[in-house]
């Protein structure tokens, strides 16, 4: 059920059942690393189950023009997010961004969301509980958590930089 509260997966379920979610795999690799990764081998400092909720551009092709179309469409998906030597990592079913050290947990959201984020949950890796929850306000988006957006406007800002400074600039939009 799309943003309403379900049933998620408990670790064993996935174990038996060999298959799971994008809501099941968060919680199951948060429970790995939260026991045995955090607790025991202590080589990570925080793990959490995060759930986000936003809009992403669905791409279609037309055979007949060869063109691409898009329309942004809303979705969730289900993270896990760690932190380790001071660095914000993450990954879930569909990706793992190991090389990534993220700021905030907006900016791991919008690597699935880049047009916006309307709701971040996250939950306690042992129990599911939600710890925290940060929502925009209605037919909103959560302030900063638009990629294009946020990009524009960096480039709208290289014509006032100095010399130097539009290398640092550009680096920053990856």
């Amino acid at each position: 059920l799309f943003h309403k509260l379900d049933y998620w997966d408990l670790p064993d379920e996935v174990f038996e059942r060999g298959t799971c979610d994008c809501d099941g795999f968060s919680r199951l690799t948060s429970d790995v690393l939260g026991r045995f990764v955090m607790k025991v081998l202590k080589l990570i400092t925080e793990v959490h189950w995060l759930e986000y909720y936003g809009f992403y551009r669905k791409y279609t092709y037309n055979p007949e023009t060869g063109e691409f179309t898009y329309k942004v469409v809303a979705g969730g998906h289900a993270i896990c997010v760690y932190k380790k030597e001071g660095k914000l990592l993450a990954f879930s079913n569909t990706s793992w961004w190991h090389d990534l050290n993220f700021k905030d947990y907006i900016e791991i959201g919008e690597q699935t969301f880049p047009e916006g984020l309307y709701c971040v949950i996250s939950r306690q890796w042992e129990t599911g509980k939600m710890e925290w929850m940060l929502e925009a306000k209605e037919n909103e988006i959560i302030e900063g958590s638009n990629v294009f957006d946020r990009n524009l406007k960096l480039i709208r800002n290289l014509k006032h930089l100095k010399r130097g400074e539009t290398k640092k600039i550009i680096k920053q939009l990856g």
